[in-house]
């Protein structure tokens, strides 16, 4: 039987409401089980599959986009980084 291993892929410090002024610590990793887990602070945490950490991923870059586009048109014009992240998925979407 194969050892037991579990691989931390990082750690990031995201502003929340409810630790301000304090960051929230969210630490990702990966197990020999084929499973990720996901942790928010020290309180809480999930362990989920490949497919879920896919799904998760798609509807945080949906949530990302939804909130980049009402930023913009509050704001004007679009940052440079933003402007050519824009473009490119255009140039995607065209080409499909």
């Amino acid at each position: 039987m194969a050892e037991y291993n579990h691989e931390l892929i990082g750690t990031i410090g995201v502003d929340d409401e409810s630790s301000y002024p304090n960051q929230m610590a969210i630490s990702v990793g990966v197990d020999t089980l084929g499973m990720c887990t996901v942790s928010f602070g020290t309180s809480y945490s999930i362990r989920i599959p490949e497919k879920d950490v896919d799904a998760l991923r798609r509807i945080l870059h949906d949530a990302s986009r939804k909130l980049m586009v009402h930023r913009v048109n509050s704001e004007g014009t679009p940052c440079q980084y933003e402007q050519n992240y824009v473009d490119a998925e255009n140039r995607c979407a065209e080409a499909k």
